[in-house]
């Protein structure tokens, strides 16, 4: 049996040094090479700047010829905000008919009657213009909308 004096001299030190190592933090820092003015370009990419957060959606809009010459194309949108716009991307797109019908109301509006805003310009995407017009919509029942696209 180890004495009370020989076993309180060793367990002491343990007894000190044991907060010390348990409190200890482990640096995982990367080390840089270069000038600091490049750190910047060093820092870890952010998930949250690269990813697609963007709450639109691309919906292809194929015409077809109807037996009266003209042109049509219709399809469902899901709004679920009263406040809403959507942006059509064409050529041409100035002398469209836009309609939609309300899914609760099932009433048909031309969307330049019931717009709050309605501007035509060129839109940005990946480095090119595109003619376009954007309808801004307020205070709209949510669903699914009928859209109707006519010339």
């Amino acid at each position: 049996m180890i004495p009370k004096k020989n076993l309180l001299s060793l367990m002491l030190p343990l007894l000190i040094a044991t907060p010390t190592i348990l409190s200890a933090n482990v640096s995982n820092n990367k080390q840089l090479a270069g000038p600091p003015s490049e750190f910047d370009f060093m820092l870890p990419a952010q998930a949250e700047k690269s990813a697609f957060a963007s709450k639109t959606a691309l919906i292809p809009v194929t015409l077809a010829e109807t037996k009266e010459g003209n042109w049509y194309w219709n399809s469902k949108i899901a709004v679920d905000s009263r406040d809403f716009s959507f942006i059509l991307l064409a050529n041409g797109s100035k002398n469209w008919q836009i309609e939609l019908r309300n899914p609760i109301t099932k009433q048909i509006m031309r969307a330049d009657d019931v717009a709050l805003k309605h501007v035509s310009t060129n839109y940005g995407l990946e480095g090119n213009k595109h003619l376009g017009e954007k309808y801004t919509f307020a205070n709209m029942d949510t669903g699914n909308w009928d859209i109707s696209v006519k010339t």
